[in-house]
This record gives C-alpha cells, structure tokens and sequence, in this order.
C-alpha cells in the first residue's frame, strides 16, 4: 500500500535511536496511503498522522480552578 518494503514500514515503528521514527509515517509517504486507503474503503484521514499531545502535557489554563464545587460555594 505505500511502495516501500515491508522492512521500511517495521522500522517506522522503531525510536530513533534505533534508526526509525518513532511511530511517525513520513509525509513523502502520507498521500499515497491516503489515496490506496480511500481506493480499498479504509477509513483514514489526514490527522491520523499525527500523534495526539503527549497525555504528560499539563492542559491549558482556562484561568478558572480545577477544584470540585461544593455546596457551600454555590449558596
């Protein structure tokens, strides 16, 4: 479906440490899977390239507490 060898593919698997890309689908390679995925009925789209934020990351501010209401709060 991409073109590449097999072993191409495993080693987009593979940190970079390792010599891959750490889960990354290099883009030279994105719209061809996009079109073979649309041609065999798969559903993928542009942003399943991306990975979502890192769950670590703090979320933004809203500049509003976190902290549960109480009902004391809210009389």
């Amino acid at each position: 479906m991409a073109g590449v060898d097999i072993s191409r593919v495993y080693r987009w698997t593979y940190s970079k440490e390792r010599g891959g890309t750490d889960g990354i689908i290099p883009s030279r390679h994105q719209q061809r899977l996009l079109e073979e995925a649309s041609r065999r009925g798969i559903g993928l789209a542009p942003g399943d390239f991306f990975q979502p934020a890192a769950a670590s990351s703090p979320p933004l501010s809203t500049g509003e507490s976190d902290a549960p209401v109480t009902s004391a709060q809210t009389q």
